[in-house]
Formats: structure tokens, C-alpha cells, sequence
């Protein structure tokens, strides 16, 4: 059932959180810690649609847009590298598992300073809140 259009960015990472290993750091871009290890996805509600992909919604449903980022912050950027790659494809089943949920491609992008993450634009499906 798609998510509440007023809770969705919550219910997403709540979903992310019981569905990803317990090690991962799974939080709003907004309130990512500055320092962390291991791997860390951060997720940014970035606008709605009333498409998800190339398909319209039906009435009273909406597309949230979100960004998902994956990384791996190391000072060894050849182990980030391996364990950022190692993460994907866990992320991707997980994402896969949610009939709520789309997406299409996942980025592979690096900082200034060589580490490689993954950008991964999501679409995931909300009901508007009825009229009052």
C-alpha cells in the first residue's frame, strides 16, 4: 500500500532501517553526521510527481522523488571502494522487494578526494490526504 503522503520520507526510512543490515547508518541528508564509517545511505526527499517513470498515477496518488546516497566513508578509498560496491546490490534487492517503490538507475559518482558512492534517484508511491 503506498505511504501517506504526509509521512512518506519517515516511512521510507523506516522501511530502509528494518530492511538493511543493522550496521549500515541509514538517516536524512539533512541530519547526516559529518563523520561516520562504514556504509551510510542517506536518503533527500527532492519533489512529487504525478508520474512514476514513463507511467501516470491514478487519482490521489503522487510520485515522491527521493535521492538515495550510498557511501562508504574511508580514508582507505580502495576499501570504500569495495564495500560501497559490496552494499549495492543488497540495497538494490531491497528496494526490489517494494511493490511501493522504483527506480532505475543507480550513479556511480566520486568526491574531491577519490571516494566512489552511488546516487540513486527513487520514486515512491503516496496517497494525498483527502479533503476535509
Amino acid at each position: 500500500m503506498p505511504s501517506d503522503f504526509t509521512t512518506c520520507a519517515p516511512e521510507l526510512e523506516a522501511f530502509l532501517q528494518e530492511n538493511l543490515p543493522e550496521t549500515w547508518k541509514v538517516t536524512d541528508a539533512a541530519k547526516a553526521p559529518a563523520k561516520a564509517t562504514g556504509v551510510v545511505l542517506t536518503y533527500e526527499l527532492t519533489g512529487f510527481s504525478t508520474r512514476a517513470g514513463n507511467t501516470p498515477l491514478p487519482p490521489s496518488v503522487l510520485g515522491a522523488d527521493f535521492s538515495l546516497t550510498l557511501s562508504s566513508p574511508e580514508v582507505d578509498v580502495t576499501k570504500a571502494l569495495a564495500r560501497v560496491m559490496g552494499a549495492l546490490p543488497k540495497l538494490i534487492r531491497v528496494l526490489d522487494t517494494s511493490p511501493d517503490i522504483s527506480w532505475d538507475t543507480a550513479d556511480r559518482l566520486m568526491t574531491a578526494a577519490g571516494e566512489t558512492y552511488f546516487r540513486i534517484p527513487i520514486t515512491l508511491l503516496t496517497l494525498t490526504p483527502e479533503e476535509e
